[in-house]
């Protein structure tokens, strides 16, 4: 009965995105020639400007909904936005240029600030109204090789690939943040790009994009293979299902190939490919405020969606991305069921922006009170709610409950 049920809904939505409901369909709406059925999809942003091979790289999401872009030197090396909540289907946007160059990977911290690599070098601090550098992260005055870059939910710590390594930066916000080496993946590949923590923190995923590898990475530093994908895939953005999803249990990937590919967590040799033949290179993704994978893809930015109500996950891809992650690895402080349910509550209140912005910042301060007086060790979730507020207070008209 659920399957049928499952099965009638993705007749339906895939009716109203202008596809046919058998897999493999060619779409209306989205660069990718072919989707499977349980997804849809549709351009949401082109760059207007002629893009070399390359194209697109870094994508990350303001808590107003704009999405932050950047791009290599061969598509104008320049940093862009869009606002997200455009029309699916609909014509796709052209993106507003803010500066240049442009940059590699994004992401944002537990502490609130963006942060970004550039050309293969340095890890950034970044201005998110614009995309400018605001200061040097990692190791200044040398050449240091970031490319992906993600978040640790359990210590706010930056983790970064530098080809067949990777590198932890504790204290990114701090005066004098610390690089060091937590793994060596050499045995497995050279080139590692993007990578993504698990919600709950407890591992790390890296695609190798020279081995066709999705590699794993726990928390003492061993590194394993996880999936080998097909020849040629070059797997490069990588994120997860979200918990409490259909789509939990599952890792995903932009593939330089023009691809997406699942990754099933406790049986990788099952990954398939749930949306392919994009005349552009993937590269990184991110997840949007409401849960849908942002790929981009050569000059564009496509919008995969789950029929199912499932869900992506991404920590850093936003500060939403963050208090969901956050709530996630402090679950075990927050046992108290009242306290766990007002914040599971308030999160997805505190991350749909048509709400007021001072009925938001109320709601956050008010779970900032909770989380203080009940289980004030929930580090993580607090700094993430704390992030939140401060952004908020800058929205709203009234900015009454700075709490602290």
């Amino acid at each position: 009965m659920i399957e049928d049920m499952r099965g009638w809904l993705r007749l339906v939505v895939a009716m109203a995105w202008g596809m046919g409901a058998l897999t493999g369909a060619r779409p209306a709406h989205g660069a990718f020639a072919t989707t499977t059925t349980d997804f849809i999809q549709c351009d949401v942003m082109v760059v207007t400007s002629s893009c070399g091979p390359q194209g697109l790289a870094g994508i990350a999401e303001r808590s107003d909904g704009t999405v932050l872009l950047g791009s290599f030197p061969d598509c104008a090396d320049r940093f862009f936005s869009y606002p997200e909540t455009v029309a699916c289907p609909g014509v796709p946007v052209t993106p507003t240029l803010l500066s240049s160059p442009g940059v590699h990977c994004m992401v944002y911290g537990l502490d609130g600030r963006l942060y970004g690599t550039n050309d293969y070098n340095q890890v950034l601090e970044l201005n998110p109204l614009n995309g400018t550098t605001l200061r040097v992260v990692s190791p200044s005055g040398t050449w240091f090789g970031a490319d992906g870059l993600t978040v640790d939910p359990q210590t706010g710590d930056l983790y970064t690939t530098r080809g067949r390594f990777i590198y932890r930066i504790a204290n990114p916000a701090g005066p004098s943040p610390v690089a060091s080496r937590v793994a060596d993946a050499s045995a497995s590949t050279t080139l590692m790009d993007g990578c993504a923590f698990s919600c709950d923190g407890s591992y790390l995923l890296a695609a190798a994009l020279d081995t066709d590898r999705v590699i794993k990475m726990d928390r003492n530093g061993t590194v394993s293979i996880l999936a080998q994908l097909p020849v040629n895939t070059q797997p490069d953005g990588i994120c997860f299902g979200s918990p409490g999803t259909l789509l939990f249990g599952n890792a995903y990937t932009n593939n330089n190939d023009g691809s997406v590919t699942e990754v099933p967590l406790a049986n990788p040799a099952f990954s398939r490919t749930i949306a392919s033949g994009s005349p552009g290179r993937g590269d990184f993704l991110t997840v949007s405020l409401n849960g849908d994978l942002l790929a981009c893809q050569g000059d564009r930015v496509i919008r995969l969606r789950s029929v199912d109500a499932g869900k992506f996950d991404l920590s850093g891809s936003s500060l939403c991305g963050n208090l969901h992650c956050a709530d996630s690895v402090d679950l075990d402080c927050i046992e108290n069921h009242g306290i766990r349910t007002s914040i599971r509550v308030a999160i997805p209140f505190i991350c749909d922006p048509t709400n007021p912005s001072n009925a938001r910042l109320a709601r956050t301060c008010n779970s900032i009170d909770k989380l203080k007086k009940h289980s004030p060790g929930c580090t993580h979730l607090l700094a993430a709610f704390r992030a939140m507020r401060d952004y908020l207070m800058t929205l709203a008209a009234t900015p009454d409950c700075s709490g602290e």
